[in-house]
Order: structure tokens, then sequence, then C-alpha cells
């Protein structure tokens, strides 16, 4: 790696999800100090070598080489290099409207923002190296950034849940699940396996994060995308039925009614001048 300051304003906003604004490589001189800072946007530094401080919330943490560091948006932020072995670090900046979801999927937060690498970060080196010099092809960068992401989450480990945390978890894999199959024949012994719980304590994640049953909010997400498609005028109801899941259109238009106090034909009446998003 070259022993001086580099940097790419790469500005990749296109992607929703996450995006990538900036990444760069900086050799720091003796105590050399960045902040006290508020930025607008996430920021991962990544320390190939030396070492120095990092101060977040009041509460200052040494840093050393193979060891990473996300700042939050917002955060007030202060880092030094050290006296006598300052260190040389990458920097990627992102965003996106699932950046602090995509990071506390990794175990990173912004009450536990270090990223202590079991392998010493050699690989996450070579991911933020990928980063710094792929800079110039928009997909290979966001790609390259999803695979430090998942090179982070190999290298830090699980953490240990507590009770709600276990239970957030299954809950949020059980609705992408439904989210993702719905217009299947979905059974909550396929909701079960595929958390691989049996169905009793599935069942009981669920409630107690979301307050209602899989079964409830599998039937609950089928009706909200019914009513989407009944703004379509030329698709029939049954059509609509198969579409979210229902192999027969007389029980989705009985569930229906059960929960919109209506049949879908008059719900479609009703809202039949409303646009889809």
């Amino acid at each position: 790696m070259e022993p001086y300051t580099r940097i790419h304003f790469v500005d990749y906003k296109n992607h929703s999800d996450v995006q990538v604004y900036e990444v760069g490589r900086q050799e720091c001189p003796s105590r050399h100090s960045y902040g006290p800072i508020v930025r607008g946007k996430f920021i991962l530094h990544y320390v190939v070598d030396g070492q120095g401080k990092l101060c977040l919330g009041g509460k200052e943490t040494s840093i050393h080489g193979g060891q990473a560091f996300v700042i939050y948006p917002q955060e007030l932020a202060y880092y030094e290099a050290d006296e006598h072995n300052p260190w040389r670090y990458i920097w990627v900046i992102f965003d996106g409207a699932k950046a602090e979801e995509v990071l506390r999927s990794i175990n990173v937060t912004e009450e536990q923002p270090m990223i202590f690498p079991k392998d010493g970060g050699t690989e996450l080196q070579g991911c933020m190296e990928k980063l710094l010099y792929q800079q110039e092809q928009e997909y290979l960068t966001i790609a390259n950034f999803y695979v430090l992401l998942q090179t982070i989450k190999n290298s830090i480990g699980e953490k240990t849940r507590g009770r709600s945390d276990v239970s957030q978890y299954y809950a949020e894999k059980i609705k992408r699940y439904i989210e993702c199959r719905y217009m299947e024949n979905v059974k909550i012994s396929d909701l079960a396996e595929h958390c691989g719980l049996n169905r009793s304590y599935m069942t009981k994640c669920f409630t107690e994060i979301t307050g209602i049953s899989p079964k409830e909010y599998l039937v609950r997400y089928r009706i909200d995308r019914a009513k989407e498609l009944l703004q379509l005028k030329d698709m029939p109801v049954s059509n609509v039925a198969y579409a979210v899941g229902y192999s027969d259109p007389l029980a989705f238009s009985r569930m229906f009614k059960e929960k919109e106090g209506m049949p879908p034909l008059e719900y479609r009446k009703h809202n039949s001048n409303r646009k889809l998003d």
C-alpha cells in the first residue's frame, strides 16, 4: 500500500438500500487528529497498521492494526494517531435506507461500533483494498461493499443474544419468509422448519415481538397485498386470490370480508380510482 493519502469521491447513490460515497486511505503523522466532528453519514475505518485512539460518546478506545470501527451519523467523534506508532487506515463513507439495519445484522451497532476480527484482519484488509482500487466500477464497488459486510460478520462471529434479541431475530426471519413466499401454500410448520424451531416456541417468539401470531401476520399480509391488486380494475377477484396464496377464491372472499368489513368487489368499487405505488 502506497504511503500517502488517496481519496476517491465515488458518490454511488443509485442503490437505495446501501450507498457508497467515498473511499480513501490515510497515512497519519504523529498525533494527527480528526475532530471533534459530527458526520451526516456512516464511516468505517480499517486500521492497516500502527495505532491510535478513538473517542465516541465520551468513551476512549485504543485501536491498533487489524481492527476497525464505525462512526454513526450525528455522533460526536474524535480520533488521533499514536505519537510513536501512528496508524494508517482505509475508510469508506456510506449511507442508505437500510444501512443501519445492515450493520445491525452483522452485529455492529452504535453502542458496539468496534470490530475486532478473530483472524487479525487479514481478510478485512483485502476487502477494503478492493474497495479502494476497484472504485471506478460502480456495481463492483457495491458488490465489494457487501462482501466486506459479510467478511465482518464472519470475522467477529455471532454475538450472544438475550431473550428479547432472540425473539426479535426469529420474528424478523419469519416476516421475511412470509413476505417472500406469501403467494405460496405457506404452512405454520414451514415457518417453524425455516427457523429450526418447534411450532410452539416459534409462535411464542413471534407473538412476543409483534403482538400477533405468525398465522395472523400471514393473513394480514395477504389481505394487504390483495387490496393493492384490487385497485387493478381488469384483474378478476379469482386471480387476486391466487396471486396472494388462496387456492379457493370463495375462502379468500370470506377472509377479505372478515378483515375489511366488505367483500373484495365492494372494496374495489370504493378504491378503484387509487393508483398503485
